[in-house]
């Protein structure tokens, strides 16, 4: 016996190829930077390698390989490195080095150095380990003006008084077999430049974190509001919230665009908030990035669009709690639309990844309640299923339900 195939779901008519393309594009930068990533740094970690066992030639060589095509903490260490054994100090800033990478791979150097003065040790070569214990020393003395925040850089720091302490134990061991050590004056690098811009970099981090959350706020307050039906009131928290997010990309985000992933989150907050006043004036449609207002990135705009599933499933519990079957089908079609669009950006990054799996649940859920509306219509009572229980509490656990898969 033949079965009726699905009903058939008149859904929202949406189309995002260009933010495909766009995440496409994104994507073939992020894999061609990892190649070239894992290019530079096996040929650092064969100079390396080269470089403690003396084929200096090698190790050059092999440097000399990806010099410039990249910015890179282990080509900055390796260089750093070498760099030292011919003038018996660190260099001077590379033009193609970041400043992150630049200091990474000063103190990755000394790593480095505190190994090959141990081989020199084992020679007897008392000067190269004074020489390279002076370097460390004046190296970690330049770096302890820095304000370093929890991160790579902080632990490397931390790492350097290791290295320290392997050169002093070493110049200690020597001396106790009659081979003192000659004084080398500690010489400081001049890092004030560097220092100028990640002070400059800190504090426009502090005060980024600061608005995020000033704009994320705003856009939760919008939301609210707009499940309470006061719509000027959300059009007041979106525009300034948005006012808010347009300062911040302009004035801090722009000179220095690695913080753009610090206010991310607060941005998606905002599109999800507008997102939602548009549907619920428009629900025929999703609005797009460009009719928003505010610079989106394409992963940001689809974490708003993701998470607007969430807003319209309580519209879905408040509709089917008063037998609005149109209001929640209405929702559904929407909801399935951005399913299926979601699917068909292919591969997606982690995050908006597990949205995706969000949305399916939130897809699910609204085809519960259909069933239930459906059920209660037929028998003329309330169902007991998972969207509904005994009555108006359960229509509230759901809600509860739909806050956990939002927040996931």
């Amino acid at each position: 016996m033949r079965v009726a195939g699905p009903a058939v779901v008149e859904r929202l008519s949406l189309e995002w190829r260009g933010i495909g393309e766009a995440l496409a594009a994104e994507q073939a930068v992020f894999e061609a930077t990892q190649a070239r990533s894992r290019r530079i740094g096996a040929h650092c970690r064969a100079a390396l390698v080269q470089f403690h066992v003396g084929d200096l030639d090698a190790s050059r060589n092999s440097v000399a390989k990806v010099r410039g095509e990249g910015s890179s903490e282990a080509l900055a260490t390796v260089e750093a490195t070498l760099s030292f054994l011919d003038t018996g100090s660190f260099p001077e800033q590379s033009p193609f080095l970041e400043d992150e990478d630049y200091l990474a791979g000063l103190t990755g150097a000394a790593q480095e150095l505190a190994r090959y003065a141990t081989r020199r040790a084992t020679c007897g070569d008392v000067q190269s380990v004074a020489v390279c214990r002076a370097a460390v020393d004046g190296l970690q003395t330049s770096l302890v003006e820095f304000d370093f925040r929890n991160g790579p850089l902080r632990r490397k720091f931390d790492g350097l008084k290791y290295a320290l302490r392997t050169l002093t134990d070493l110049l200690y061991e020597q001396s106790l077999v009659g081979r003192p050590a000659p004084h080398v004056e500690a010489a400081s690098l001049d890092l004030a430049a560097i220092k100028e811009r990640y002070d400059a970099q800190d504090a426009a981090r502090e005060l980024v974190i600061k608005k995020s959350r000033d704009v994320q706020k705003g856009a939760k307050q919008a939301i609210f509001a707009l499940h309470r039906q006061d719509f000027r009131g959300a059009e007041r928290l979106i525009a300034t919230s948005a006012g808010q997010a347009r300062g911040m990309l302009d004035d801090l985000v722009a000179p220095f665009p690695s913080l753009r992933r610090s206010c991310s989150p607060c941005l998606e907050e905002w599109a999800e908030a507008a997102l939602f006043r548009a549907w619920l004036v428009d629900p025929k449609r999703i609005s797009d990035s460009m009719e928003l207002g505010l610079p989106l990135t394409p992963e940001e705009y689809l974490g708003g669009v993701a998470d607007l599933t969430g807003e319209l499933g309580r519209v879905a519990v408040l509709a089917a709690t008063n037998r609005d079957v149109d209001r929640v089908n209405q929702i559904y079609a929407t909801s399935v639309a951005i399913l299926e669009q979601f699917t068909l950006l292919g591969d997606l990054p982690p995050k908006l990844a597990k949205k995706t799996d969000a949305l399916r649940t939130a897809v699910r859920k609204l085809e519960t309640i259909n069933y239930d509306l459906a059920f209660a219509a037929s028998n003329n009572k309330r169902p007991h299923s998972a969207a509904f229980g005994d009555g108006e509490p359960a229509a509230r656990s759901s809600a509860r339900d739909d806050d956990d898969n939002h927040d996931a």
